[in-house]
């Protein structure tokens, strides 16, 4: 990630740093999710090809590249101790709401969609 602009992903809570509370975390991801999900990919440009997740042109993130934006975003913000902490708790979070090893292998399920990744990042973020 290292000279990667990530500035397009900022994300900046009342204080003007990123919050580093992971069910903000987890709702910046849903929120990336929100406006495009892929398969088989960390994160696609408007023509369905294989980014970064945080690159500038990336227009949709599966889960773990979901994760990966905000992380970096968060990184970008001078956040670091804080952006590994709360990427860890969230992780946290989501073992709670999904039962798999690898964050890739669900979200590329042949069945997977959408809605289901969305409900999964709603249900990790709920208090308690």
């Amino acid at each position: 990630m290292t000279g990667t602009d990530v500035s397009h992903l900022s994300e900046v809570s009342e204080n003007g740093r990123p919050s580093d509370d992971p069910r903000a975390f987890l709702s910046a991801a849903h929120g990336l999710i929100v406006s495009g999900w892929t398969q088989r990919a960390d994160a696609r440009t408007s023509n369905g090809d294989p980014t970064d997740p945080w690159n500038r042109d990336a227009v949709c993130w599966s889960l773990l590249g979901a994760l990966t934006a905000v992380y970096a975003r968060r990184r970008h913000a001078g956040s670091t101790d804080g952006a590994l902490q709360a990427l860890a708790q969230a992780c946290v979070l989501l073992a709670r709401s999904i039962d798999t090893d690898s964050l890739t292998a669900w979200n590329d399920a042949g069945a997977r969609t959408q809605a289901e990744v969305l409900a999964a990042l709603d249900q990790a973020a709920k208090p308690g």
